[in-house]
């Protein structure tokens, strides 16, 4: 009788000691589960904030291309935006028709970029929005004149293109020297349009994606 009683609660213990590691191995088994779980929720939120930004960039990259391809290259202001400066602003003017080979011009059209109302040059996020001194990207007909209107093309432009500081150097190595978020260049024959856009991203870094195209004005 006092034999079987020990078997028993040998029996027991081995029972009670199996229950505790296979609790901590369920333990460690959900963790590791949630961890993978929480790892690739982290990185379909970075993946959509970088899709959603690339796809930002080239819609206003592709808006910038359509208003300067019918612009005239001989009525561009400033007239040579060159290295190692370029332009954060350029005013063109586009044909409307033509009469006995003779073009109508329509209303004057300026592409620049402004610093968002928002936020003022203090190295400090005013607005609240995780970025630091951003800009606008600016369409405005007519400017100056009676029926001037003005169109944001696009926020939280950088204030200065990737890769540059503002020390008066070419930081990123395309010429130009402390150029802007949104800036423009003549190089022979065609225009270069240079544009960075930024947003916060999932976990607050900061992105940024950044264009350069080339267009080809009416002569």
């Amino acid at each position: 009788m006092g034999e079987l009683s020990t078997r028993r609660a040998r029996a027991r213990g081995m029972t009670l000691f199996e229950l505790v590691i296979a609790g901590a191995m369920t333990v460690i088994l959900l963790g590791g589960f949630l961890q993978a779980a929480k790892r690739g929720q982290e990185a379909y939120r970075r993946s959509s904030a970088n899709t959603a930004l690339d796809a930002k960039a080239c819609r206003v990259m592709d808006q910038l291309l359509r208003e300067l391809s019918a612009a005239s290259f001989a009525r561009l202001d400033p007239s040579d935006p060159v290295a190692p400066f370029g332009s954060e602003r350029i005013q063109f003017d586009r044909p409307v028709s033509f009469a006995g080979g003779v073009p109508d011009w329509g209303a004057r059209i300026e592409l620049r970029w402004e610093r968002d109302p928002t936020e003022v040059d203090n190295d400090l996020d005013d607005d609240g929005d995780g970025l630091v001194d951003e800009g606008i990207a600016v369409l405005v007909r007519d400017p100056g004149g009676p029926d001037e209107r003005r169109v944001v093309l696009a926020r939280h432009v950088t204030e200065l293109l990737e890769g540059e500081t503002a020390n008066a150097l070419d930081d990123n190595g395309n010429g130009l020297e402390d150029e802007p978020g949104l800036c423009f260049e003549r190089v022979d024959d065609g225009l270069i349009v240079r544009l960075s856009v930024q947003a916060p991203g999932p976990d607050r870094e900061v992105m940024i994606r950044t264009l350069e195209s080339t267009v080809t004005p009416r002569n």
